[in-house]
């Protein structure tokens, strides 16, 4: 997802969710970011994959929750596997800055058509 979709996404969030910003990620524990990709499409189809963007981005609990990154948190949803990621503030220049420390580059998205 690029930037501004992000952007978007998380201010979609927050209009539905009392004000409270957040984009949405994926996990398993011991998965890849390639794995999860693929799971993801396996469990709900490829017509309404939710991650079928050309690139996807790695990370992991430790560093979501890092003294570098203060008021981030992860809270589960209904949906096996998904999460919102809360952003400590709407979205701005300071909060991507964060996020992009967060998450390795970006690679090619397995479970996507689109490259």
């Amino acid at each position: 997802m690029l930037r501004g979709d992000l952007m978007a996404s998380a201010e979609d969030h927050a209009a539905e969710n009392d004000g409270v910003y957040a984009i949405s990620v994926w996990s398993w524990p011991d998965m890849t970011a390639e794995e999860i990709a693929l799971r993801v499409k396996e469990n709900r189809g490829a017509d309404r994959n939710p991650l079928g963007h050309g690139k996807i981005r790695e990370s992991a609990v430790g560093r979501i929750y890092g003294a570098a990154h203060p008021g981030f948190s992860l809270v589960q949803s209904d949906e096996d596997g998904h999460y919102d990621l809360i952003l400590p503030s709407p979205p701005s220049e300071e909060v991507w800055d964060a996020l992009e420390l967060m998450f390795d580059p970006a690679q090619p998205n397995p479970a996507s058509d689109r490259r």
